[in-house]
């Protein structure tokens, strides 16, 4: 990397004109010396030219001085507005020794928790950071050095004073600051960003109204769930949940009633189940539950099965209570017991909808078991 150390050129610069002068004075003064050598007045002679040195070197010190206090001026001008660019950037940036910072803008300093960019002066970087994530940056910074990259970035979770945890990508390059090699770190603040990436992540898994697993994420469990089972030659079931005459809800008292009511029988189906077990919302009113890890046993497993499923009925057979209203729900409920991977997932998924509304048909607000998914082999 090129160095222009400025400062140094100019004093050597201002040296040299001293040099320069004093060189002059004593060649003008031996031509003096030799123009008034005939003189009779030796001592006046003597005077004049101790005068003169006095005056040469008065002269040239003043020379001197002047340029000095001209060049630190202009120091001190491309200081400010070194500091009045800086601050311009939207971005935090600090400049740091070692660990040592000896420059932050304004961003900078807000991002890590201080009002004014000279409380951080001085600091040690390390401290504003836990030992995990100082760790990267170091890592980061070492990586700068031995590759010889013009910057490295590395992302960074930094805890303010009140306890918000941001997310920090920082993006770190040598830098030539003071006469001597430093680093300069560029701060973004990408908690956003991140809570973003992190939303659409969660989403793409989870019903955006409940909060619960999708039919995405449902089907990636039980295919998961299969395999498991097989393995330890376990049964497992499936249950779907339909509400009974959940159109009239939303047609008589509005769509914003009926989600309310979504999530509260959601929540009071998952309340119902093992951990073990997941409560997905396909769409609508419908719910489907994968119970895992049953029993070896196929009766048992189904009475297992039967077991829960009368338990999640009772759970949403209730009346909830929103705004000051009640209402009233009921549900017919379909499960089908399968082992290992015999069945596809799409015809486990059917076999429990044939279940749900043989239900519905002999009488809602009840629990059938009868239909079994068909066999791949069969197929």
């Amino acid at each position: 990397m090129k160095k222009f150390p400025n400062i140094i050129t100019g004093k050597f610069l201002m040296l040299a004109i001293f040099i320069v002068g004093l060189v002059f004075s004593v060649y003008l003064l031996e031509r003096i010396d030799r123009s008034m050598s005939a003189s009779r007045f030796p001592s006046d002679i003597n005077m004049w030219k101790n005068t003169i040195i006095i005056f040469i070197f008065i002269l040239f010190l003043i020379i001197y001085l002047l340029i000095i206090r001209s060049h630190q001026k202009n120091i001190e001008n491309s200081k400010l507005k070194f500091r009045e660019l800086f601050n311009l950037i939207p971005d935090g940036l600090l400049i740091c020794s070692n660990e040592e910072i000896l420059f932050s803008n304004v961003p900078a300093s807000y991002i890590l928790g201080n009002l004014y960019p000279e409380d951080l002066r001085g600091k040690q970087l390390s401290k504003y950071f836990n030992d995990e994530n100082w760790r990267l940056i170091e890592f980061s910074i070492q990586k700068l050095k031995d590759t010889n990259a013009t910057n490295v970035s590395v992302d960074v979770i930094y805890v303010n004073a009140d306890s918000t945890q941001l997310h920090l990508e920082f993006i770190i390059s040598n830098i030539f600051f003071n006469n001597e090699s430093c680093n300069l770190f560029m701060l973004y603040d990408i908690t956003e960003r991140k809570n973003t990436d992190e939303d659409i992540k969660y989403y793409a898994y989870h019903d955006a109204l409940t909060g619960l697993p999708n039919r995405k994420l449902f089907c990636d469990r039980l295919a998961q769930t299969q395999i498991m089972n097989k393995r330890k030659k376990l049964f497992g079931a499936i249950i779907f949940i339909d509400l009974d005459d959940f159109k009239a809800v939303n047609d008589s008292h509005g769509h914003g009633i009926g989600d309310k009511l979504l999530i509260q029988v959601g929540s009071q189906i998952k309340s119902s189940i093992r951990e073990s077990d997941t409560v997905s919302r396909m769409g609508g009113d419908e719910f489907v539950v994968l119970l895992a890890e049953l029993s070896v046993n196929r009766e048992e497993a189904q009475s297992q099965a039967k077991m829960i499923g009368n338990k999640i009925l009772m759970a949403i057979n209730k009346t909830y209570t929103i705004k000051h209203i009640d209402y009233k729900v009921a549900a017919s409920l379909g499960g089908v017991i399968f082992e290992g991977t015999n069945s596809s997932i799409e015809d486990l998924l059917m076999a429990a909808d044939l279940s749900m509304y043989r239900a519905k048909s002999t009488g809602r607000n009840r629990l059938s078991f009868g239909y079994d998914a068909a066999p791949e082999a069969a197929k």
